[in-house]
């Protein structure tokens, strides 16, 4: 297949994490396209004509909580407009799902046929958006991915990045250690579907560093690789956060398409380009 014209991709949601280690495309800002307008992702895309839409723009895990209609129109009535006008257009698009929308119990995996049953606003929201995407039958590519990490800390300190540098400083961390899930490095993230997308390849597929790890496991990994004489306290989800947003016990995933490389090894040269 003709590779996608990367410098003609529309990128919806350019300022976050995986938007931002995407190194091309145009990355209009909200005020420019606003994807919750029908009329005016249609305005935008006769005025610019993209050559695929990498779909990002979403409420995140704790505002579509603590904001359930709001996430609905961002997060599904968004999508399908998006996805409307990819198909109208005759374009692949990519949309990013995630991991939240399966609520499995401890040991649970979840490949690309498990059934979804997410637990909380935000999985659901992304479910159903998955499922009006499949049903407008375009070329749509819907990407599950785990617990991504590798952003800029400038916009994007996350766990990851909070760990490194208590690490590095030899203060004490405390992380949780009764949810599961899939570490990614969010530049193996963007490589595999610029892969997946010049392939041609359509449907539900889960992206995903091998392996899978608690909070604990990622900070007790980063403390061994850094060295360090940091302790580490062990607790609970909701010992760490009580009352918080409601999370699976495993949001673990595994791909019968993709196969990345383990996420210590990612971790391991996300903790090294760290200044």
């Amino acid at each position: 297949m003709t590779p996608i014209d990367r410098n003609r991709v529309l990128i919806t949601g350019g300022n976050g994490m995986i938007g931002r280690a995407i190194d091309a495309g145009m990355k209009p800002p909200r005020s420019e396209l606003d994807v919750c307008d029908r009329d005016a992702v249609a305005s935008w895309m006769e005025r610019n004509r993209p050559s695929a839409i990498i779909h990002l723009a979403s409420m995140d895990l704790h505002r579509s909580e603590s904001d359930p209609r709001a996430a609905m129109e961002t997060n599904v009535v968004g999508t399908y407009n998006v996805g409307l006008a990819a198909r109208d257009a005759g374009i692949p698009l990519v949309f990013f799902s995630s991991g939240a929308v399966f609520g499995g119990e401890r040991g649970t995996v979840h490949d690309e046929e498990s059934a979804p049953r997410p637990v909380n606003v935000y999985g659901n929201t992304k479910w159903l958006a998955e499922t009006m995407l499949q049903a407008l039958r375009g070329e749509m590519l819907i990407i599950r991915t785990g617990w991504v990490f590798g952003g800029s800390q400038a916009h994007h300190r996350k766990f990851v990045d909070i760990v490194i540098e208590k690490a590095r400083s030899g203060e004490p961390i405390t992380a949780a250690c009764d949810r599961w899930g899939s570490p990614t490095f969010v530049r193996d993230v963007v490589a595999e579907m610029w892969r997946l997308l010049d392939g041609g390849q359509r449907g539900i597929v889960h992206v995903v560093n091998e392996g899978q790890a608690t909070a604990c496991d990622i900070a007790r990994e980063i403390i061994a690789q850094l060295h360090s004489g940091s302790a580490l306290h062990e607790v609970t989800q909701e010992e760490l956060a009580p009352g918080g947003t409601p999370r699976a016990v495993s949001e673990i995933l595994v791909s019968k398409h993709v196969h990345l490389r383990p996420w210590q090894e990612a971790l391991r040269e996300y903790v090294a380009s760290r200044p």
